[in-house]
């Protein structure tokens, strides 16, 4: 598997991770405001998720998903941190932790990866913002 590739197939599966906890999160969430915010969120990662599956598509490779293990675990630990406070404050609280160890990881692998073609780098540093951006959104609501 190619550099490109291995590095495309990590940035969809943050933006992937970011598509289904804000899935999760909007299902209990109340207030318009607060909902639009996050609803903008999740069309940045999809933006993302939609890119890197276009480029792999092109690539003649398939988008290698996270195990339903996986998955199943973030959906419960999602469902169950809510359920002991919904919050706006506690929400927000979670969003920033997860963007905040989301921040960290691509930073790294935006290093790690530097040789990749510059429009994998883009996607990467795409997301990195969206991590940044949502940190900065949530903080309002702690």
């Amino acid at each position: 598997m190619s550099r490109d590739v291995e590095f495309l197939n990590y940035i969809a599966q943050n933006a992937k991770m970011g598509i289904d906890t804000l899935t999760v999160i909007l299902k209990d969430i109340e207030g318009r405001d607060f909902k639009k915010i996050l609803l903008e969120q999740l069309e940045e990662y999809m933006k993302v998720y939609d890119k890197c599956s276009e480029i792999l598509h092109d690539m003649n490779t398939e988008y290698k998903d996270f195990s339903v293990f996986q998955k199943a675990s973030t959906y419960m630990a999602t469902k169950l941190n809510i359920a002991k406070d919904d919050s706006h404050s506690h929400i927000a609280e979670m969003i920033i932790q997860g963007s905040t160890m989301g921040v960290t990881d691509i930073t790294k692998k935006i290093n790690e990866y530097s040789e990749v073609d510059e429009k994998v780098q883009l996607i990467a540093n795409k997301l990195l913002k969206i991590e940044e951006n949502n940190i900065e959104e949530m903080k309002k609501y702690l």
